[in-house]
């Protein structure tokens, strides 16, 4: 699924914080995962007080993304994922933002 829209998928089991699943066409380069999971650190106050870096609180400091095809929480088939294909290889993308330049690997 190319050129898709951001979207969410929400499910009452997605812990509170700190974890989304999202349509994945601006976190992985590739066609074959239309959805990842992202787990994310955001910059809280003692952030600010101990590194120079985040400049605001809920500032993303780094997040992980991981494609996948189902909610890893409800087991939800994702809408869009009929079109990828049926055997592929796994996908990720690690983003670190804490320093003066994103680390991506």
């Amino acid at each position: 699924m190319t050129d898709m829209e951001y979207l969410e998928h929400r499910c009452d089991r997605l812990p509170p914080e700190g974890v989304l699943v999202v349509s994945a066409d601006q976190y992985l380069d590739g066609d074959d995962w239309p959805w990842c999971r992202m787990v994310q650190r955001e910059a809280t106050d003692r952030d600010l007080e101990e590194h120079h870096y985040p400049e605001t609180v809920g500032e993303t400091i780094w997040y992980t993304v991981v494609g996948i095809a189902h909610c890893p929480y409800c087991g939800t088939r994702l809408p869009g994922d009929d079109a990828a294909p049926a055997v592929r290889d796994a996908e990720y993308r690690h983003v670190d933002s804490g320093g003066w330049k994103s680390a991506i690997s």
